[in-house]
């Protein structure tokens, strides 16, 4: 009795169109769902599965919506490693659970799967460049919580530098040049004109009459201060006796014409970027003696 289901389908003739069809059915994983239902046929597939549900136990999410870029993603991996930690997951079954992750990104890669391919379109030029000046996790970081480079700030920069150190994943010195070199490459792309914090120095320095009646007072008397000599009479006695052990008798050095107004420019560098960057109000009530 002959099949109705024939042993070897019919090969269809090559042409454009049929082409063009087989091509279409080749499937891109963008989803850790859609990737490990391709990836059955790979060894130690149940293993590798595991990995995969203690990663979702600790997003919270199904497999089918954690996507690729999530997955694969630095910031990802320190959270897994600290979860697996937390569980009292030995230094072996974290270093295998991490040996399943690489070998899963090798099988996207061959699957066609591209890293950022899921990151909105406008980080797309920021972090292909990234990775050139070392600052592609932090990138990666805020690529998933902005929608913009443009929308970065100086505060979120700082927030970052501080989890690094805090969460023992850098050094406060490695974390701070990272912090920097990132904020360069937003400036030199170009998203950084529109924030508060101006970094170059002609822009946010704030002139000595704008400044809080306090602190203004303190730097006048500051600079009578320093250009004061033997015979001169009108320093505030009360000032220079609090302020002594900080700067020393008045014959401990000579000062030259100059150093004065330039200390006092400083200043005013200094509280304009204090006042004009998204520091806490904490922070500018102790930078102004309030």
């Amino acid at each position: 009795m002959k099949s109705r289901i024939p042993l070897h389908p019919p090969i269809a003739q090559a042409s454009p169109e049929n082409s063009s069809k087989r091509r279409s059915v080749v499937h891109i994983p963008d989803t850790l769902a859609d990737l490990l239902d391709a990836v059955r046929s790979i060894p130690r597939f149940p293993s590798a599965k595991r990995t995969v549900r203690a990663f979702a136990e600790l997003s919270g999410q199904s497999a089918d919506l954690i996507t690729l870029d999530d997955f694969f993603s630095s910031d990802s991996r320190d959270a897994f490693r600290h979860f697996l930690r937390n569980k009292g997951s030995a230094r072996g079954a974290i270093n295998t659970h991490f040996e399943y992750i690489a070998s899963l990104r090798t099988q996207a890669e061959k699957l066609g799967w591209t890293k950022n391919k899921s990151m909105p379109e406008a980080w797309q030029r920021v972090l292909s460049m990234a990775p050139n000046v070392r600052c592609a996790r932090v990138a990666e970081h805020f690529a998933k919580l902005l929608p913009s480079p443009a929308d970065v700030t100086v505060s979120d920069l700082m927030d970052w530098e501080r989890a690094q150190v805090t969460h023992k994943l850098k050094s406060y010195s490695a974390a701070s040049l990272t912090r920097i070199e990132f904020f360069k490459l937003l400036r030199n792309c170009g998203y950084t004109e529109h924030q508060q914090a101006r970094l170059r120095r002609a822009d946010y320095g704030e002139p000595l009459e704008q400044f809080p009646t306090q602190l203004r007072a303190e730097v006048e008397a500051l600079r009578r201060w320093q250009t004061r000599t033997e015979d001169t009479d009108d320093i505030d006695e009360d000032w220079e006796h609090e302020h002594k052990y900080a700067w020393g008798p008045v014959k401990s050095w000579t000062l030259k014409e100059r150093s004065p107004r330039y200390l006092v420019a400083d200043i005013c560098r200094l509280y304009g970027f204090v006042k004009n960057t998204s520091m806490s109000r904490w922070q500018l009530k102790v930078a102004s003696g309030g």
